[in-house]
This record gives structure tokens, sequence and C-alpha cells, in this order.
């Protein structure tokens, strides 16, 4: 796991990643593809919907974020994000989206804390948001929101009350002072999980800021890994918010990074000992 970590620090470098831990690259790329594995293995129990008893208190946190409690039955809000990918080979138009770079689309959904609730990464860069969503399992199989409660969106989704409940922003220009609060108090709710996609690409800043240069299936687990890494901190830290208690938690980590390539390249040194013996 902690190669696959320092992997994910490195920018998906394999050449790096042999350097730090003095490992040949293709055990390096086992040990990424298997740690990616395991991670994607425990998705559905970091990355879930809230229950029937959590509800109340997610309305409630958009109600506050939103300053209205025309707001106490929002359930989520919804939005994408482009991740940057290295052109494939096929298909490679198909991955140019209109801001004239390649990428996959990350479509989640956030509750109040910032903490998603459902991921879905996958479709090229050029498909526009509303089909992701209406091809995404949370649609199509009409697993969030519950009856009676509504995700929150922004003008590239449609406002729709089949299969899913959906509110957008009025269409500008507003036509009247209300239509204009409704919108200030929306932007408001829906902007926490853009905040959430800004802290996510920030701390896997390696990731989101440069091209991924991996096939596409892969850079969709990694993705996703990097979502499920985040709820994982976003839940500890909602726990035992302390901020010597995480200083204190970065530096072990940090140490424990150092002490194991020590340890490696003491070990490669005796081997070499030993051959040379």
């Amino acid at each position: 796991m902690l190669v696959f970590l320092y992997w994910l620090a490195s920018a998906t470098s394999y050449r790096v990643v042999e350097e730090a831990f003095a490992i040949p690259t293709p055990t390096v790329f086992d040990l990424v593809h298997k740690a990616s594995k395991r991670v994607l293995a425990i998705v559905k129990r970091v990355i879930r919907f809230p229950t029937a008893a959590e509800m109340d208190g997610v309305g409630a946190g958009f109600a506050r974020l939103a300053g209205s409690a025309v707001f106490a039955r929002a359930a989520g809000s919804i939005d994408g994000c482009h991740v940057r990918v290295v052109a494939p080979a096929a298909h490679e138009q198909a991955y140019l989206n209109r801001r004239l770079f390649h990428s996959i689309q990350f479509q989640a959904i956030c509750d109040h804390r910032g903490k998603f609730l459902d991921v879905f990464v996958g479709y090229p860069g050029s498909v526009h948001d509303a089909h992701v969503l209406r091809h995404s399992d949370v649609y199509v199989h009409q697993l969030y929101p519950p009856q009676a409660w509504f995700l929150i969106g922004d003008v590239g989704y449609p406002c729709i009350q089949d299969h899913i409940t959906l509110i957008t922003p009025y269409r500008e220009p507003v036509q009247s002072p209300v239509h204009h609060r409704f919108n200030s108090k929306r932007s408001r709710a829906r902007l926490v999980v853009e905040q959430a996609f800004g802290v996510m690409k920030t701390r896997w800043r390696t990731i989101f800021l440069k091209a991924m240069a991996v096939r596409i299936p892969f850079a969709v687990e990694v993705i996703t890994c990097c979502a499920v890494l985040f709820c994982t901190t976003c839940a500890w830290v909602q726990r035992t918010w302390n901020p010597l208690l995480i200083r204190t938690w970065m530096r072990l980590t940090l140490m424990l990074l150092l002490i194991l390539r020590w340890l490696m390249a003491f070990e490669i040194g005796l081997q070499l000992q030993s051959q040379h013996l």
C-alpha cells in the first residue's frame, strides 16, 4: 500500500517509485495494481448513500449552507469534472473536451460536508454532463435521492422529476427577484461539491493537475481509488478533528516512508555485498 500511495504522489511514475524503493519496475507495476484492487474492494463501504436515519441531518446541513429552509429536503449536490489523460490511441477525438484537452469524466454526488455519496467515472471528455448523468447507475436504477428528496445541480444538468429529482437554477437573465434569490441560495448549497473536487485535486495534485500516462481503464480505477482515499480521510478528520493530531499523523507517515526506503536500500546493499564475496 505504501508503494501505491507513493506512486500516486509521484504522478503515477513507475520509474520514480523504482528509484525510491529500489524495486524493479515490473514489481512496482504488480504492487500498484494489486493495491488499487484492494482499495476498490472497499468502495461500497466508504462511498455510500446516507441511511434513512441520516437523511434529516443531510437536509438540515444543506439548509444551513443555503441559508434557507427551502433546501431542507436536499439530499446531495451533483457535479462533474474533467480528469486529464494522455490521448489514447483509439477514439482520441472522443476524449477531447470542449476546453481542448483529453480527459475522462468524473461525476460525483456529495453531502453537505463534502463527502462523496456516489461517483461515476469513465465517460470520454467530449460527452455532455447531462448524457453522463442519464447513463449513470444512480439515474438508470433510481438509486438516489429517496422519494420527496432532490439533488442540486448546475445549468449543465436538466431540471427533471422523472427517474430522479434534480433542481437546477433559473436561466439567466432571471425574470424576478424571487428567481434571483432562489439561484443565489441554490448556488451556496451546490458549491460544496466544487469545494470537494478542489480539496481532492489539491490532495492528489500530481494525479489531477497533469495528464495521467496510464491506460484509460486503469485511469478510471485510479480516480476511483483517489475518491475512496479522500472519503476515508474525510471520515477520519470529521471524527478526530484536531490540527495537532493531523500534523502528527502526517509526520509519522513520512517517517514510515523514509524508514521503509532506508531498509530497502540497506537490504539491496547487503545483497550486493554478498554477491561480491
